[in-house]
């Protein structure tokens, strides 16, 4: 795997994958952390790495909800900006840029 928050979701979730591997004799190999599981410092890295990265993607997401709080007080709206297909509203847009 390139990288351990790219296998799993969270802790949980990425633990309990790592087990059925290793169930099926499968070993779990990070290339960029270099973390491996075929020894018991392995496994202690990988639930370590797991568990900072899940905090990693936990506070993404707080920050993430909070600009998005922020914005919707300034009335702004988050997210992608709708698309349409009316093409004449397209050339009404442009030329008002223009």
């Amino acid at each position: 795997m390139w990288k351990l928050d790219r296998l799993g979701r969270n802790t949980r979730n990425l633990l309990a994958l790592i087990d059925d591997l290793e169930h099926r004799g499968v070993h779990f190999q990070s290339v960029t952390e270099g973390i491996s599981t075929t020894g018991p410092m392995g496994r202690v890295m990988l639930t370590v790495m797991s568990a900072f990265a899940q905090l990693e993607r936990d506070q993404l997401a707080e920050r993430t909800r909070a600009g998005m709080a922020v914005a919707a007080e300034h009335g702004r709206k988050a997210g992608r900006r709708e698309v349409t297909t009316d093409l004449a509203k397209v050339k009404r847009t442009r030329e008002f840029k223009a």
